[in-house]
């Protein structure tokens, strides 16, 4: 089976049962988690949101001939539990919408540059204005975590975009758990 075909049904299996899993809780999950963010939101436009999200995500794997099986099984509905990696990050999309994606250490099967630079066609927009980066455990993010989290965003986003084009930050939240990368075109 074709890299393309396998992804395209992997993808397919993971959004049914995803759906599936927050239909039945009444997106109770979603709205605890927007609500912990304290985006304004219905859980609803994070469902939608997270769905294209990761289907860009899965899209950008399958270019690169890399299979997203792994990546897929970490997209768990509920956030608790002991097999859940180390990140959710929760996306701002450029039309408005909140997508989240759960990630390891090392941000695996994420492209930040990629995911920057992605047409949302219908939405006539591109990209996403910030990503919300939340500790699944709940441990506090300290400087050692911060200097490797900014390497590994940063590397990725300058391996396509230079520092002429794209201005990154990465900082702390309020919340102890929780940093917010931003990341815009530069207008000079």
């Amino acid at each position: 089976m074709s890299t393309r075909r396998d992804s395209r049904l992997t993808f397919a299996r993971w959004r049914s049962t995803y759906r599936t899993e927050a239909v039945a809780d009444g997106c109770n999950e979603l709205r605890r988690h927007l609500e912990y963010l304290d985006i304004d939101l219905a859980p609803q436009d994070l469902l939608a949101g997270t769905e294209m999200l990761l289907a860009a995500a899965v899209a950008y794997q399958t270019l690169d001939g890399r299979a997203s099986g792994d990546f897929l099984r970490q997209q768990k509905y509920r956030l608790t539990g002991s097999e859940l990696p180390c990140y959710c990050l929760t996306f701002l999309l450029g039309f408005g919408a909140v997508g989240r994606i759960l990630t390891d250490h090392e941000f695996t099967g994420l492209d930040f540059a990629d995911l920057y630079g992605h047409s949302w066609q219908q939405f006539r927009t591109v990209g996403y204005q910030q990503v919300w980066i939340a500790r699944l455990d709940g441990e506090v993010i300290g400087s050692a975590e911060m200097e490797s989290m900014d390497r590994l965003i940063r590397s990725d986003l300058y391996f396509d975009y230079t520092e002429d084009e794209v201005y990154m930050d990465l900082s702390l939240t309020d919340l102890d758990d929780s940093a917010c990368l931003s990341v815009q075109d530069r207008m000079d």
